[in-house]
């Protein structure tokens, strides 16, 4: 049986207006494992960085939730159960905690993200000190993931309040990490996003060259690949999926 989600119900389970919005249009769902799947193919392909760092802002500092209460109540609370293990953590733990975090956000420019269903705060701590090593690009597509793990749980949480999904809850967290595995090939390590200023709206139907420079020369390009714009101004398989790039002159 088809069942509906309000964006009210997806705004509890990640705050990225633009994700909720794209994600309640493909309504009606088949079941829950649709919409999870739904979600997962907007969150990897038609979100923008932009929209990911709106849903990062919405989480608490993990060990540090009281700041963001009022401006992110129905965050708060979802946080207040997920970070639960943390809170019961020595202070010398948590204050390196803390600093990490500090850290982490300077070097990222966004809060740590994890997942911390069922994590102590000493394993959060080895995580985030284990993902400051992380190039930008490389923590950037992590604390996605993480993300989606979230979201993923949370979509659970909203979808149980109906019978039918109540008995298969308990293996959420499960079903999140393993699918957690599988967002590496999801994206071309390039893609083109057009906006018409003229119209205020994402150019359709342009078509996009890209170009890499031959090696040894300073004049000569190859064309690699080429596509056209999709009704949201987006190229985004012009290479074959993949978490990285030979390294060269590209337009």
């Amino acid at each position: 049986m088809l069942f509906s989600v309000t964006e009210e119900d997806l705004c509890t389970a990640c705050s990225s207006k633009r994700f909720v919005s794209l994600v309640a249009g493909r309504g009606p769902f088949g079941d829950i494992t649709d919409l999870i799947a739904i979600s997962r193919l907007v969150w990897w392909q038609e979100a923008h960085v932009t929209d990911w760092l709106e849903a990062f802002a919405a989480h608490p500092r993990i060990g540090g939730l009281d700041q963001l209460k009022a401006r992110y109540s129905q965050f708060a609370k979802l946080s207040e159960t997920e970070q639960a293990t943390a809170a019961s953590a020595s202070g010398d733990v948590l204050q390196e905690l803390k600093s990490c975090n500090e850290a982490y956000e300077a070097k990222f420019g966004h809060i740590f993200i994890v997942c911390a269903t069922g994590k102590s705060a000493a394993e959060m701590l080895g995580l985030v000190k284990a993902r400051l090593v992380n190039s930008p690009r490389e923590e950037l597509l992590t604390a996605a993931t993480e993300q989606m793990k979230i979201t993923e749980l949370r979509l659970w949480k909203v979808v149980a309040t109906q019978e039918c999904h109540r008995a298969q809850l308990p293996d959420a967290t499960a079903k999140a990490e393993r699918r957690a595995g599988k967002t590496a090939a999801l994206r071309s390590p390039i893609t083109s996003h057009i906006l018409d200023t003229s119209m205020g709206k994402p150019a359709s139907d342009v078509p996009i060259s890209l170009h890499k420079q031959c090696d040894g020369s300073s004049g000569v390009w190859d064309c690699i690949a080429s596509g056209t714009t999709n009704s949201d101004g987006r190229v985004g398989d012009l290479l074959p999926a993949s978490d990285s790039i030979a390294p060269g002159m590209y337009k």
